[in-house]
């Protein structure tokens, strides 16, 4: 039976000093904690963020739900280029209201991103951002896997 610390060549995440280490069950479990808070948090946030793309007047917001599946070996890259994408959407784009990137728990080289845009035209604008489109360059270069999930808020609305 191999376990987790077995294999350290599974994950490999950065520290403050810039050096690469490979994830232990300790860390493994500390990152899943801090996504089931995050998530507790998001959950709470929202029907703000909905209400806010309300009181806007700009109907719908569209909430796009992107799994990758990414190469252990380029798992550090892709976050990489994942944190930049989201860094620039929620500062460059009036439109975006929310852009997290999750890790799945027990899904490992599962990179998910969750995106809110305020509405339609919101979500068409960031598909044509020059860092959008270098994303998904750098994403095919990696050999990242894509599936994706479009859809209007329902509710809250």
């Amino acid at each position: 039976m191999r376990y987790h610390d077995d294999v350290p060549e599974h994950v490999v995440s950065g520290n403050s000093a810039g050096t690469t280490q490979p994830s232990t069950r300790r860390t493994v479990l500390a990152r899943s904690l801090a996504l089931v808070a995050s998530l507790s948090l998001l959950s709470g946030l929202i029907p703000v963020t909905a209400e806010a793309a309300a009181e806007k007047g700009s109907g719908h917001a569209i909430v796009n739900v992107v799994t990758f599946q990414v190469p252990s070996a380029r798992m550090a890259d892709f976050l990489k280029i994942s944190k930049e994408n989201s860094r620039a959407s929620r500062k460059e784009e009036p439109g975006c209201i929310g852009f997290d990137v999750l890790l799945p728990n027990h899904e490992p080289n599962t990179v998910m991103l969750i995106e809110t845009y305020r509405d339609e035209a919101a979500y068409k604008d960031h598909r044509v951002t020059p860092h959008f489109l270098a994303f998904v360059k750098r994403a095919q270069e990696i050999g990242a896997k894509r599936s994706a999930h479009v859809g209007s808020r329902y509710y809250p609305a």
